[in-house]
C-alpha cells in the first residue's frame, strides 16, 4: 500500500444556524421597532446576544443572517413611507397654509423631487392643505438656477404679469431657511395676492375663528377699516378689536404691515425669514487633492484661535447650524474661531474609506494647510474623543491643549468590558464581532431616529437621574435639531456614519501614555453612559491631564455649558459652574 498525502484544504465547518424560534423573535422586534423605536434597547440587546453565540467570521456567514438582513431592508421601507408622510404633512403645513397656492421640489440637479401640491380652491370653507394634483415632471431649467445665482434672493417669476397670483424661486440658501429636508435644494412657489384665499389660508394656519377670517377677507379686500366694519355688520370699535387679536395672533405689527405683507410681499407671511444676511453661512468646502471634496463648519473670525471641535455620532453637542448668532457672540468675545471638520461621507463630504480614525488627523492636515493654521486646540464631546485623541497624537506639539467633554475612554471600555448604553454597544460590541451586522444596522437606526427623535429622548430621560441632563433631554427645540441634523449628515448616505461607527469601535492602537498634549477632562458624575471611572483612568494614564468632576451632571452636559467649554479650550480663564445653571442655549432649547 503506499503513502499519500492530500494537500487540498479540508472542508469548511458548517455554517453555524440560528434558531427558527431565535429569527423570529428578532424579526418581529424589527418590525415593531420600525413602528415604535422605544424598543431598541431591547433590539440591540437581541442582536448583541446573537453575535455571542459564535466568531465574527461565523456569524458573518451564519445560516438565516441573509434572511434577518432581509427583514431590517423591509421594515426600513416602512420606515421610509412614515418619514414620507410625515415630511408630506410638514411641507403642506409649511407651504401651503403660508399663502402658497402650490408648490413644486427639486433636488441639488434639478431633477424634480414631487407633484404639484396645491391648496384648496378659493371659496372652500376648509381648503384641504394637501389636495394633490398632478404635474407635469422635469427638471428646473438651469437658465432659472443660473439667473438665481446671480441674485442671491427669491426669484420673482411672474414680473410684470397680471393677476392675483405671484410664481416666486427659492434656491438652496432659502430652502434650508424653511427647514425643509436636506434632499430639497430649489422650491418653485406660486403665491397668491387673491384676497379671499389669503384668509382662508390664514385662517387655517393660526386657527381663527369663521368670524374672524370672514372678518379678514374683507379687510384684506377694502384696506379700509370703517368699509370691512360696514361689510361684515360690526361696530367700528368691534372691528379694531378683532383687527387687533387677528395682527397679534399672526405676528404682524398693525394693520399697515398686514395689507402689505399680504397683498404687496405675500412671500414675506411665511414662516421663515428670508432678509439677506451680512454673515456668510457657517458651511464651507474644500477640494481633496484626490478627488472630491471635504466639509467643514466655520464660525468666528477668520483670524481667532482657531479651535477644532469633534463631537459625538449625533452631531448636535454644539448646534451651529441652527443657533450660528448665540456661538458668534462666545467666540468674538474670546478672540476665537470654531472650525468643525465634516468626516468622510458625513454632511457634504465625499466617502472615503478608512481603517481607523487616524484618518481625521490626515484630514486636518489637510484643513490646516488649507487655511493657514499652525497652532490650535481641539473641543471633544462623547464618542468624537476619539478623533480627538488621534490629532493628538499626531500633531504633539501643534496641538496646545485638549479639552475633552463627557470622556469616552475607549482603552477602559476595552480593557473592563464595559459597554456603555445600547449606542455604544452597537459600535463597540455588535461592530466588531460582526462589520456586515453593523452595514444595515445604523442605516435602520438613523431612520428610526429621524422619524422620532422623542422616542429616544424618553429613553435618555427614562436614565437620566440630574436635573441638569433632564432639562436639556426634554427641549423639543433639541429633539429637532437631532433630527435635522441627522438628516443632514446622512443626505449623501450611510456608509460615512457606519465608518464612524466602526472607528469608535476598534482600540485606539496607541497608548495614552505617549499623548505629550496638555489634556483638560470634564465628566458628569451622572454620566449613565460613559462610566467616570474610564476618565479616571484616563487622567492617570495621560502624562499631563486634569480631570474635572461636574457634580450633578450628566452625558447631554456640552449642550448647555458649551460656553465656558469653549474658553478652556481657548486658553482663556474659565469657571466650571454649579448645575442648578443651565447655560446660554436653555431658553432656546426649552422652546
Amino acid at each position: 500500500m503506499t503513502e499519500t498525502t492530500d494537500d487540498r484544504a479540508p472542508p469548511p465547518a458548517a455554517a453555524p444556524a440560528l434558531s427558527q424560534e431565535a429569527l423570529s423573535q428578532l424579526a418581529h422586534m424589527i418590525y415593531d421597532v420600525a413602528l415604535d423605536n422605544s424598543r431598541w434597547v431591547e433590539l440591540i440587546a437581541h442582536i448583541e446576544a446573537l453575535t455571542e453565540t459564535s466568531d465574527g467570521a461565523g456569524l458573518e456567514n451564519a445560516e438565516g443572517l441573509k434572511d434577518l438582513r432581509a427583514h431590517v431592508e423591509r421594515a426600513m421601507r416602512i420606515s421610509d413611507r412614515l418619514s414620507e408622510n410625515r415630511d408630506a404633512g410638514d411641507l403642506g403645513r409649511r407651504l401651503l397654509s403660508s399663502l402658497s397656492l402650490s408648490f413644486q421640489l427639486f433636488d441639488a440637479d434639478g431633477r424634480e423631487l414631487s407633484q404639484e401640491w396645491v391648496s384648496g380652491e378659493p371659496g372652500e370653507e376648509t381648503p384641504d392643505p394637501l389636495a394633490k394634483k398632478p404635474a407635469a415632471t422635469g427638471v428646473l431649467p438651469m437658465a432659472l438656477r443660473r439667473q438665481y445665482d446671480a441674485t442671491r434672493g427669491p426669484l420673482n417669476l411672474s414680473e410684470g404679469a397680471q393677476g392675483t397670483t405671484d410664481e416666486v424661486l427659492l434656491g438652496p440658501d432659502l430652502v434650508r431657511k424653511m427647514g425643509l429636508p436636506p434632499r430639497v435644494d430649489w422650491a418653485r412657489l406660486r403665491l397668491t395676492r387673491d384676497p379671499q384665499q389669503i384668509a382662508a389660508n390664514l385662517s387655517a394656519t393660526y386657527g381663527l375663528t369663521a368670524g374672524r377670517g370672514k372678518f379678514l377677507a374683507a379687510f384684506l379686500k377694502h384696506a379700509d377699516l370703517r368699509e370691512t366694519a360696514s361689510e361684515v355688520g360690526l361696530s367700528y370699535e368691534s372691528a379694531r378689536t378683532y383687527l387687533k387679536d387677528i395682527c397679534q395672533t399672526i405676528g404682524i405689527s398693525g394693520q399697515t404691515e398686514l395689507v402689505r405683507a399680504a397683498l404687496q410681499n405675500p412671500l414675506s407671511v411665511i414662516d421663515a425669514d428670508f432678509s439677506p444676511t451680512e454673515r456668510a453661512s457657517v458651511r464651507r468646502q474644500i477640494e481633496r487633492p484626490e478627488g472630491g471634496q471635504m466639509e467643514y463648519f466655520s464660525l468666528g473670525d477668520a483670524d481667532g484661535y482657531p479651535i477644532i471641535h469633534y463631537d459625538a455620532m449625533s452631531g448636535v453637542g454644539l448646534d451651529v447650524l441652527r443657533f450660528p448668532e448665540a456661538f458668534e457672540k462666545v467666540l468674538r468675545r474670546l478672540g476665537a474661531r470654531l472650525i468643525i471638520p465634516c468626516r468622510p461621507g458625513t454632511f457634504r463630504s465625499s466617502f472615503i474609506r478608512r481603517k481607523s480614525a487616524a484618518g481625521d488627523a490626515e484630514d486636518l492636515g489637510l484643513l490646516c494647510d488649507r487655511l493657514g493654521i499652525d497652532h490650535f486646540a481641539v473641543l471633544s464631546n462623547s464618542l468624537g474623543s476619539v478623533s480627538a485623541l488621534h490629532v493628538a497624537r499626531a500633531f504633539g506639539a501643534r496641538c496646545d491643549r485638549l479639552v475633552l467633554a463627557s470622556v469616552h475612554n475607549p482603552k477602559y471600555q476595552e480593557d473592563h468590558g464595559l459597554q456603555g448604553n445600547y449606542l455604544h454597544k452597537i459600535s463597540a460590541v455588535i461592530g466588531r464581532r460582526s462589520p456586515l451586522v453593523l452595514r444595515w444596522l445604523i442605516p435602520f437606526l438613523c431612520k428610526s431616529v429621524i422619524q422620532d427623535p422623542g422616542k429616544f429622548a424618553d429613553r435618555a430621560i427614562a436614565v437620566a437621574d440630574c436635573p441638569h441632563e433632564e432639562a436639556i433631554l426634554r427641549s423639543p427645540n433639541l429633539l429637532k435639531s437631532v433630527q435635522m441634523i441627522l438628516e443632514e449628515r446622512t443626505a449623501n448616505g450611510f456608509a460615512g456614519v457606519v465608518q464612524e461607527h466602526r472607528h469608535i469601535g476598534r482600540p485606539l492602537g496607541f497608548d495614552l501614555a505617549e499623548l505629550t498634549v496638555p489634556m483638560l477632562l470634564f465628566h458628569g458624575d451622572r454620566d449613565r453612559s460613559s462610566p467616570l471611572e474610564g476618565a479616571r483612568a484616563m487622567a492617570e494614564e495621560a502624562p499631563d491631564a486634569t480631570l474635572y468632576v461636574l457634580e450633578g451632571m450628566g452625558r447631554s452636559m456640552i449642550k448647555a455649558e458649551w460656553d465656558w467649554l469653549l474658553a478652556a479650550a481657548a486658553g482663556a480663564p474659565f469657571e466650571v459652574p454649579p448645575a442648578t445653571r443651565r447655560g446660554p442655549l436653555v431658553d432656546s432649547l426649552a422652546g
